[in-house]
């Protein structure tokens, strides 16, 4: 049985280490085959019972094509996450909130969606940072992107943008892929864990 101990222990110690009130980016590194995905979910499920988890995306599964894949994901957080954003929604000027409601049960057309992703003043990308800081209000958040960098493209290039709003806030993003960002690299809230590929006698 594979138990990660190691990686898990230096996971624990980089939580300990990292102030509580901001965001911690974990990079799981490792070729296929190295359990990546597992990793996260049974460090997720063992050490962060008491997070609030909002929201999990595989970009190896389903990449961002266009920018109606940041509105879908949008909605299915919302849903997700129903009676906070019925609280969340409640703070907005009533025309605002009205027209955010609209947009979430209205497919966004092909032809908007390809040049949308030019605006940074979109509802999307103005409600969805602020969606995610209410949602850690409480409790540290928790984010889990399979593969984002690997599919890196304009429109998951914003959905970091959005998602970086939130680093002053306590929110635990866990990404895996091949390689690491070099980007991100130097940034004090983005740190690597490499996985081994391993038989399944080791411990």
């Amino acid at each position: 049985m594979i138990t990660f101990k190691r990686e898990y222990e230096k996971i624990q110690k980089i939580l300990a280490d990292h102030p509580q009130s901001q965001m911690q980016w974990l990079h799981v590194c490792g070729e296929h085959g190295s359990g990546k995905s597992e990793f996260v979910e049974n460090f997720r499920a063992k050490h962060l019972q008491n997070a609030k988890f909002i929201f999990q995306y595989n970009f190896n599964i389903f990449p961002f094509h266009n920018w109606q894949y940041f509105q879908r994901l949008t909605r299915h957080i919302t849903h997700q996450h129903g009676d906070d954003f019925r609280q969340f929604i409640a703070q907005l000027p009533v025309r605002f909130a009205k027209s955010v409601q609209h947009a979430l049960t209205t497919e966004m057309p092909s032809s908007e969606a390809e040049t949308r992703h030019q605006r940074t003043d979109t509802w999307e990308f103005n409600i969805f940072p602020e969606f995610i800081k209410f949602l850690c209000q409480k409790n540290r958040g928790v984010i889990v992107l399979h593969g984002i960098f690997e599919k890196e493209n304009e429109f998951t290039g914003l959905l970091l943008k959005a998602l970086l709003q939130a680093k002053d806030l306590p929110v635990l993003v866990f990404s895996s892929g091949s390689q690491p960002n070099p980007d991100f690299e130097s940034a004090p809230f983005y740190e690597n864990i490499w996985l081994k590929k391993r038989s399944v006698r080791e411990v």
